[in-house]
């Protein structure tokens, strides 16, 4: 069975022993369809070598650490929080602020005192949900923009020659034709004769049809 690996970036043992407790119950009930590993920080420099080291599912960060405190611990984790879902554990009950570390890239953002088993295990499942949506929908964006500039390439003026027929690129190179459309767009090229060509090349064959 695959692991649901949790990082909890906490440095309050009380905190921490609320959380222990919420995953030994997830785990008793099957909660989840993956077996859950907890793993812990208390400070945000041990958090950054945890991911450097594991595959991390999901991410619950306090915003107070010992090393980091309020708004600036969501930027700490750096290009981390475009990989993995994370949700904001936190004792203010700021709602601008809470907007703001979801605008941050947090996937929600849960008031300590307000937190109990039901409401952490329905954060994790859609935090995690949500953001395999959102990455989804991402890398279909990058493909449609990547297809779009493909198609914007060939359009416009191409320096092509008047005589054999190559087209010179972006670097000053002379390239043939199909090389060119084929190394800018999605085509492929297959090979055959019109009937005008094969007339003047094969005319024997043409007179003989005729």
């Amino acid at each position: 069975m695959t692991k649901l690996n949790i990082l909890l970036v906490e440095d309050n043992p009380d905190d921490i022993f609320i959380m222990e407790q919420y995953v030994s119950i997830f785990s008793e009930r099957k909660s989840f369809d993956r077996q859950i590993e907890l793993t812990e920080a208390d400070t945000m420099s041990k958090a950054l070598v945890i991911l450097q080291k594991q595959s991390i599912d999901i991410i619950l960060l306090d915003l107070t650490l010992p090393d980091s405190s309020g708004l600036e611990t969501i930027d700490k984790l750096g290009d981390y929080i475009q990989s993995v879902p994370v949700i904001i554990l936190t004792g203010s009950s700021d709602e601008k602020k809470g907007v703001i570390s979801i605008k941050r890239g947090a996937q929600d953002y849960l008031v300590k005192n307000k937190i109990n088993e039901e409401l952490i295990e329905r954060s994790i499942k859609y935090s995690i949900e949500r953001f395999d949506i959102l990455r989804e929908k991402e890398n279909l964006i990058t493909e449609l923009e990547d297809a779009a500039m493909k198609i914007r390439t060939l359009s416009g003026f191409l320096p092509i020659c008047s005589n054999c027929k190559k087209i010179r690129d972006d670097s000053g190179y002379w390239e043939q034709v199909e090389e060119y459309i084929r190394s800018h767009s999605l085509a492929e090229f297959t090979h055959s004769i019109c009937p005008e060509c094969a007339r003047n090349l094969y005319r024997e064959f043409s007179d003989i049809e005729e």
